[in-house]
């Protein structure tokens, strides 16, 4: 029997514990402050300037900007109400949105009948 078995399972349960004593915590701060609101606070508007990479045939890629995407986000931890936290969201500004240029096959049925 595996001794350490035992001593991984509790740490996995504490872990766990830890995790969801923390969600609840943010969860109840969220709602606090949500009874007296600032401006930015517990949520903010943020607009993100993102680009289009497109990938060209010879192996380089081209950027070209996209029109800018106003999102709301929540001041916390986890994602609550729907929004994702700011901290999240600002990681998101400028990062590119990758496109690809598919060529057109026409699409063709490989159907096997099984009838005789």
């Amino acid at each position: 029997m595996n001794r350490f078995l035992p001593i991984a399972k509790k740490a996995a349960a504490v872990l766990l514990l830890a995790i969801v004593v923390s969600y609840v915590c943010d969860f109840c701060w969220l709602h606090i402050r949500m009874w007296k609101p600032s401006p930015n606070n517990p949520f903010e508007t943020l607009t993100l300037d993102r680009y289009y990479a497109i990938a060209q045939k010879n192996s380089r890629v081209d950027y070209e900007p996209a029109p800018a995407q106003t999102v709301t986000c929540v001041h916390s931890l986890f994602p609550h109400a729907g929004y994702n936290p700011c901290w999240y969201v600002a990681r998101q500004n400028g990062k590119p949105i990758p496109m690809l240029i598919l060529p057109a096959f026409p699409v063709t049925s490989h159907h096997i009948s099984s009838r005789k």
